[in-house]
């Protein structure tokens, strides 16, 4: 994640393997704005002077969240166990939520093996602070990272789709989705799993692929369900709304 200046600046990646830290130059080209703020995601693509890729050279590209205002900040899991950052929000004080998922610990508790995570930084990238979220049924899924968005009092919002552990006698489990409210102090004021359920894991998938607030309390994710929770047929999207508080 970089907020550009108007000369070119430098990012890290952290890396989990024994690798130390790679910097990477990043040179915005001339229509870039410097005033406005990008987007950055290191991915097994990027290569080093020798053409190495990030992948095969350094072991990982598990270096999710990089902050710079000409300067570089880090965060990670404090066990360096499966980080991977998916949104980005900022509200009206300039305030930055990034939000991902994690097998490690990132807050001041884990919730399960597979969670999601907050972190509040300010505008200077200075963490305010972070959170492990989700249930303990969670496991790791395969679907969509978690979407966030802030209402007009400064509320998030997050949706993800993770692996629900419903019944712990079936060995199945159902693609659920996960969605919850927070304040601005990273209080959950509420949270809602939604889904099929059931044992047959085919039948039972729900994916999430975004979350969006309006200034009316309402919040609307965009799904895509077989055999679904709105409608009883297979369907190729559903905007589903639900009462934000």
């Amino acid at each position: 994640i970089v907020e550009w200046d108007t000369a070119p600046l430098e990012i890290s990646s952290y890396v989990t393997a024994s690798d130390s830290n790679k910097t990477y130059t990043v040179s915005p080209s001339d229509n870039l704005s410097p005033s406005t703020n990008y987007k950055i995601r290191i991915t097994n693509d990027v290569k080093d002077s020798t053409s190495n890729t990030s992948e095969n050279q350094y072991n990982s590209v598990d270096g999710f969240t990089t902050l710079s205002w000409l300067g570089t900040q880090v965060f990670n899991s404090s066990d360096n166990k499966g980080d991977a950052g998916a949104d980005i929000e900022i509200d009206s004080s300039g305030n930055i939520y990034l939000v991902g998922t994690t097998s490690g610990l990132i807050g001041s508790a884990k919730v399960s093996n597979s969670d999601g995570f907050i972190i509040k930084t300010n505008s200077a990238g200075v963490k305010l602070w972070a959170k492990n979220i989700g249930e303990t049924q969670f496991v790791m899924g395969s679907g969509p990272k978690p979407r966030s968005d802030i209402d007009n009092s400064g509320n998030l919002y997050v949706v993800y789709t993770p692996n629900v552990q419903e019944n712990p006698s079936y060995s199945g489990r159902a693609q659920d989705i996960w969605f919850a409210k927070y304040n601005s102090s990273g209080t959950e004021l509420w949270s809602r799993t939604e889904g099929t359920g059931g044992s047959n894991y085919a039948a039972a998938l729900e994916y999430a692929y975004d979350i969006k607030a309006n200034n009316s309390g309402n919040a609307y994710l965009a799904i895509r369900e077989q055999n679904g929770f709105c409608y009883s047929q297979k369907t190729s999207g559903v905007l589903y709304k639900v009462k934000a508080d």
